[in-house]
């Protein structure tokens, strides 16, 4: 899907009535510093929503805030791994499940 955009830091994809993010979508961002999904409709984070990430070691912000996630899988983000700080934003959603080891291979959260 961003094919061609390596050199990107900085994704703003707010408000844009997304509801599913599919595993790989972000894996050609290997610059990528935020990563802003707010005020979409996301409902839940499978597992492996943001696998093969571990290149991403520049990834600093990854905002989920006002969604509708209510879910969170195990495995949603174990592809962000080997990441040196990372402030991950999941207010103002409607979470009723996020599993004990979810962040348990995120070093630095």
């Amino acid at each position: 899907m961003f094919d061609g955009l390596k050199s990107v830091e900085y994704l703003y994809l707010v408000d844009n009535y997304i509801t599913e993010i599919i595993p790989g979508t972000f894996i050609e961002l290997l610059s990528l510093k935020v990563l802003n999904l707010s005020s979409n409709q996301l409902t839940e984070l499978t597992d492996f929503t943001f696998t093969e990430m571990s290149s991403f070691i520049h990834l600093f912000v990854l905002d989920l805030s006002n969604n509708q996630v209510t879910k969170v899988a195990p495995d949603a983000f174990s592809g962000l791994v080997g990441i040196f700080q990372l402030h991950i934003h999941v207010s103002n959603n409607q979470l009723t499940e996020v599993a004990p080891q979810t962040f348990i291979n995120i070093d630095m959260l």
